[in-house]
């Protein structure tokens, strides 16, 4: 397994330019990171200069100041630039905990570039619909999945937690996903606002009835139960 604890801030950035420049923390088994906060920031140009922190066991990660965790999709006239946390299939649960009031912003980027058929910018229902998988794709997203056992996100001392679609291309969106058959539960009351993006993004509705490639704000458990507890709730159009 792999655990970091940092005495600082944790900043991760994808590349400026050129391609296949990510920035990453990765492991294939279980991770725990710690640190007073994490921002994660997608490449502000080239192609696949994503930033993200991966576990493909289970992972837990903790904050324990005002700043939290900030999530930010990338920009450019190129594709693939997004920002995530991920829990992939592998097993275990995900657990995120903020502590000291801290904030949770995930902002959707900005990229204008497209490409087709590529299944690393598309979920699996959207790769397997052969109209949805032919639609262009930029993939500046800001995200937080869960692929196995149960997600879970704790506000220890209330907090805020901000959800801003993006701009631009297509599915350039900003979530909180989770695509596993467990639980979804966010904690804590935060206080809770969903914007939805400024322009861009495309209504195409997948054969499974979803819409993969807005530029929308959402908090996503289509196989899990759902339980969200915050202070307030606001959702807001483009």
């Amino acid at each position: 397994g792999q655990t970091i604890v940092a005495t600082g801030q944790i900043t991760i950035t994808g590349g400026g330019g050129g391609t296949d420049n990510p920035a990453r923390i990765i492991s294939l088994g279980t991770q725990n990171i710690s640190a007073p906060s994490m921002t994660l920031t997608g490449g502000a140009g080239g192609t696949y200069n994503h930033a993200q922190i991966y576990s493909d066991g289970d992972q837990q990660i903790s904050t324990s100041t005002p700043a939290g965790i900030t999530i930010q999709g990338g920009a450019g006239t190129s594709y693939g630039n997004y920002a995530q946390i991920r829990h992939d299939s592998g097993g275990g649960d995900q657990a995120i905990s903020v502590y000291g009031g801290g904030a949770v912003a995930l902002l959707a980027g900005s990229g204008s570039g497209t490409t087709t058929s590529n299944p690393n910018l598309v979920p699996a229902a959207c790769a397997s619909d052969p109209a949805c998988f032919a639609k262009p794709v930029t993939g500046d997203w800001a995200g937080i999945s869960s692929s196995a056992g149960n997600q879970l996100i704790t506000f220890q001392a209330a907090g805020t937690l901000s959800i801003t679609g993006g701009s631009g291309g297509n599915a350039n969106k900003a979530f909180i996903s989770n695509s596993a058959a467990g639980s979804q539960t966010i904690a804590g009351l935060p206080a809770i606002t969903l914007t939805g993006g400024s322009s861009g993004g495309n209504n195409y509705q997948t054969t499974d009835t979803f819409h993969y490639l807005r530029n929308n704000a959402s908090i996503f458990s289509p196989s899990g139960a759902q339980d969200i507890s915050g202070t307030s709730l606001t959702i807001l159009g483009a």
